[in-house]
């Protein structure tokens, strides 16, 4: 077997993992195996390098050298996890490194959870391009994405919207993407939350799958989770009904959130009518 080189270093702010392998499959999944084990590092070797060089942010980017074709040639992050994918069975080590990469981003992100420090590029936050490249493909890894998605700074959003209608567009409603849809208007909106669920109303006939009962309980379940997360809301009906509203914009399905929320005794004021 052709050797493996795994090596990090820091360059330009940022740290750069190297993988040196032939592009096949034995040799990416055990690349894989020895890059989990070094990512189980990632948050102590990004903090200590972010105190040594004085800098309060810390990029980290993979390079992959394909070793075996004539000249060798090197993938970008994006690039590499594309190419990752493509290999059955690969989407475990993929969601496994994502995984790292989100202890490594919650580890960042404090009480909050929400990591300003770990960045890819300007734009791009540490874990995007596997995110990204897992959730094309493979659906049922939707916890992990919003879990993910939650130590975004989506205040300042540039492609995590992209993304979201991408999943959705490419796999359809189903229980993954609703229950994406509804992080989505809540714990997950940011920027333009509720302006993409309109436009998942509109565009995606959201409206007429919720009106399935399954359909709409998938939907309702991580509002309901953050409403009762957020002392906000839960003090200030007002506030609340508006919530509702954004994360419903039709009337009939607003009507029945609110429904559900009094006979969850969650909501004690009465109905509109």
């Amino acid at each position: 077997m052709p050797s493996i080189d795994i090596n990090f270093r820091y360059y330009d702010g940022a740290i750069i993992v190297t993988v040196q392998s032939p592009l096949d499959h034995e040799n990416v999944e055990n690349a894989f195996l020895r890059l989990n084990a070094l990512a189980s590092t990632f948050p102590s070797v990004c903090a200590l390098l972010a105190k040594d060089y004085g800098n309060d942010r810390c990029g980290l980017r993979l390079v992959f050298e394909v070793l075996g074709s004539e000249p060798p040639y090197s993938l970008d992050e994006h690039a590499f996890f594309e190419a990752t994918m493509q290999i059955p069975g690969m989407d475990s080590e993929v969601a496994e490194y994502l995984r790292h990469v989100v202890n490594l981003r919650r580890y960042f992100g404090g009480t909050s959870g929400v990591c300003h420090q770990c960045w890819y590029d300007e734009e791009t936050p540490v874990g995007e391009p596997a995110a990204h490249a897992l959730l094309r493909r493979r659906v049922e890894y939707i916890d992990l994405y919003i879990d993910f998605l939650r130590t975004n700074d989506l205040n300042v959003e540039v492609n995590q919207g992209e993304i979201i209608e991408e999943i959705v567009s490419r796999h359809g409603w189903n229980p993954y993407t609703l229950k994406l849809a509804g992080a989505r208007a809540s714990d997950c909106g940011g920027q333009h939350g509720f302006e993409q669920i309109k436009e998942f109303f509109q565009k995606y006939d959201l409206g007429s799958v919720l009106r399935d009962p399954a359909n709409f309980m998938h939907y309702f379940h991580p509002i309901v989770a953050y409403y009762c997360s957020d002392d906000s809301l839960a003090r200030d009906p007002n506030m609340m009904r508006s919530f509702i509203q954004d994360a419903f914009p039709d009337s009939e399905l607003h009507r029945e959130a609110l429904a559900r929320l009094t006979t969850l005794g969650l909501l004690r004021t009465e109905l509109p009518e």
